[in-house]
């Protein structure tokens, strides 16, 4: 069976000329952090950028290669690069600031939830809450067995 050709050409990881500095405050994985998702922020990593792999990442910063994966995983999970474990990273194409605009409107709010019959929250309370004091003092708890 042949392979269909793919649209795009392959894409050479772009190089991360970063600088850690071990004798700084911040551990090397906060610093690998700050000036990669720094470099997102100020644009010079553009979006859709396919980054090195961790393994020639951390070699060419001298640092373990389980401090760049972790790094890579915290920026995957907030949303800065795209892509899964043991494939290709990529700067996400959309930031994470955008998917927070509630203007957006492809976001729905989600439906209050309220007790059937109930039309608002506003005319008293709801459950337990709406006991009085005297009567939830004078409930008596089952004894604890230890």
């Amino acid at each position: 069976m042949a392979r269909r050709p793919q649209n795009h050409k392959a894409r050479a990881p772009f190089p991360l000329t970063l600088v850690l500095d071990p004798s700084a405050s911040l551990s090397l994985q906060r610093q690998l952090y700050a000036a990669i998702r720094n470099a997102i922020l100020d644009g010079r990593l553009a979006p859709g950028v396919r980054l090195q792999g961790t393994r020639p990442l951390a070699e060419s910063l001298e640092v373990s290669r389980t401090t760049v994966a972790l790094v890579f995983d915290q920026l995957r999970a907030e949303g800065y690069l795209e892509g899964r474990a043991r494939t290709e990273t990529f700067v996400s194409r959309v930031r994470p600031e955008a998917h927070l605009s509630a203007t957006d409107s492809r976001v729905r709010r989600a439906p209050r939830c309220l007790p059937p019959g109930r039309t608002s929250l506003a005319s008293g309370s709801i459950g337990t809450a709406s006991m009085s004091r005297r009567s939830v003092s004078s409930h008596r708890f089952p004894a604890r067995s230890v």
